[in-house]
């Protein structure tokens, strides 16, 4: 039997040439501030209860957008580069 993760690589696969729209579709993710630098915040994801959403990892270093004031416990949107995960960015305070 494949393994999950070659599953997931097959269904891509399959998804990505049978709809190729849809590596055009921003990814966002609601959350919160669990961390605050001069420079960077580290963000949690939140499922629909509000509570850690256990499918994301905690981003870690995100750069902060000028003007934009962010405390600990505010609650923003990221987006991801070219929907790469490793590319977060803070899209908006909510």
């Amino acid at each position: 039997m494949e393994s999950n993760s070659e599953l997931k690589k097959i269904f891509r696969t399959i998804i990505l040439e049978s709809l190729p729209e849809v590596k055009r579709l921003n990814v966002m993710l609601k959350g919160r501030v669990t961390n605050v630098t001069a420079t960077t915040v580290d963000f949690e994801a939140l499922d629909d209860a509000g509570n850690p959403h256990p499918d994301f990892p905690e981003y870690k270093n995100i750069r902060r957008p000028k003007g934009i004031s962010l405390e600990l416990g505010d609650e923003i949107r990221i987006g991801f580069y070219y929907n790469d995960f490793s590319m977060p960015y803070v899209d908006a305070v909510i």
